[in-house]
């Protein structure tokens, strides 16, 4: 099932954009819940909004809208990930790292050579797994931020 046979008259990346909003909705009513903003007992609902717009956001995305999907799944669990699953994200995340990195060492043009050839799917699938570790894994945001992988083009 995809988008276009859930809503066939929509344009994705109209899809993409309200999805979008419903994520930062959500993703805003989470840090209030747990700033104290908001009531955890008015928003018990909200694993289950995250769980639909993460699904939806997966779907376009494998779509190729343009929509990233910024998973917390820790958020979603209520409590951080214990601590042998942070690290085998983190070490997921590395190897995400070197993947982009070794895919930003060919030029533009070999780059988008590699593009057309599969659709994008190689660079956004690439993307869309280091955002999703990035989300997760405070040890890839550093990493990330400290050395990103230089001349990758990301969809």
């Amino acid at each position: 099932m995809n988008s276009q046979n859930v809503f066939p008259v929509f344009d994705p990346e109209m899809l993409a954009t309200l999805v979008s909003c419903a994520l930062q909705h959500v993703e805003d009513v989470e840090s209030g819940v747990e700033d104290g903003t908001y009531s955890a007992a008015e928003n018990e609902d909200l694993p289950r909004k995250r769980l639909a717009v993460d699904t939806f956001a997966s779907m376009l995305a494998q779509e190729g809208a343009g929509v990233t999907a910024q998973r917390t799944l820790a958020s979603v669990a209520g409590a951080a990930l214990p601590g042998h699953v942070a690290d085998q994200v983190a070490q997921a995340g590395e190897l995400l790292i070197r993947a982009a990195a070794s895919l930003g060492s060919l030029t533009a043009s070999e780059q988008d050579l590699v593009s057309k050839s599969d659709g994008g799917l190689l660079a956004q699938g690439i993307a869309t797994a280091l955002g999703a570790c990035k989300a997760i894994s405070p040890a890839i945001a550093q990493s990330l931020q400290n050395h990103p992988p230089r001349g990758f083009i990301a969809p």
